[in-house]
């Protein structure tokens, strides 16, 4: 009896550090932009920084998630970001503005709020060693976007 408490006390510590590792990005802020998919579909990007939302060009550093969904259809899926894209993307700018690389790890989505806001969780590992990974509220922005 004991033996077994023991098995399970290790494998809960092990699920529970499961995912990305390393710093936090340390970008608490996050809001969502309808954007463009690869075929000039309908898309949201997610855009993670360390300044609030001024309608202005965000400044760096900063993460870009992109799920190539319109915010109608983004509630109660898990999107994975990989090298691939298939459905979703990311990529990581640093302070200087330059691409640093692709973001990989998990994105889901909660629900999505009457005013478009995006209710969800993300568990990400960047390509300089941190992570983002927490729950969170992107309130929507309005931004002009012409795909196609």
């Amino acid at each position: 009896m004991r033996n077994s408490r023991w098995r399970v006390c290790v494998a809960a510590v092990v699920v529970a550090c499961a995912g990305p590792t390393g710093p936090d990005a340390g970008l608490p802020y996050v809001y969502a932009l309808a954007s463009c998919g690869p075929a000039d579909g309908p898309a949201v990007t997610l855009t993670f920084s360390g300044t609030p939302y001024s309608g202005e060009r965000v400044s760096p550093p900063y993460v870009l998630m992109t799920v190539y969904r319109p915010p109608t259809d983004l509630a109660g899926r898990t999107y994975t970001f990989d090298r691939t894209g298939d459905t979703a993307s990311g990529v990581m700018i640093d302070a200087s503005g330059a691409y640093v690389g692709a973001v990989t790890g998990t994105l889901q989505v909660d629900r999505v709020t009457g005013d478009n806001s995006v209710v969800a969780y993300v568990n990400a590992q960047l390509p300089d060693g941190s992570r983002l990974r927490r729950a969170f509220v992107a309130p929507w922005r309005i931004a002009l976007v012409a795909c196609g």
